[in-house]
């Protein structure tokens, strides 16, 4: 009699021991899965704000070369200003030299017409 007592007890307790082993498994299983969704969400921040980094700075380096641009079709207008105010210029210079000159050949022929007529 003593013998199956003893015998029901260690099998009792020999339940209880797995059923602890069991739960304690399970919560081994509940943490690790608990430390790898913290990780997933930690790497996955880490990522999107790498991802926000890189899209700002590459927004701003759009940006710049959208400037820098700016600023050369604004050169290149000034440039373009400048010579067409010189070709201006140029054209009435041009234009006034040769009316300078016209008349300077009018005052020519008038001073020869009037030796002319002074030697008749």
């Amino acid at each position: 009699r003593r013998h199956g007592r003893r015998h029901r007890r260690h099998r009792r307790h020999g339940r209880r021991h797995r059923r602890h082993r069991r739960h304690d498994a399970i919560e081994d299983t509940v943490d690790a899965t608990e430390e790898d969704a913290v990780d997933t969400v930690d790497t996955t921040e880490e990522d999107a704000v790498d991802t926000a980094d890189t899209v700002e700075e590459d927004a701003a380096d759009t940006v710049d070369a959208i400037e820098d641009t700016v600023d050369a079709i604004e050169d290149t207008v000034d440039t373009v200003d400048a010579t067409e105010e010189d070709a201006v210029d140029t054209v009435d210079t041009t234009e006034e030299d040769a009316v300078d000159t016209a008349d300077t050949v009018e005052d020519a022929v008038g001073t020869v017409e009037d030796i002319d007529t002074i030697d008749s």
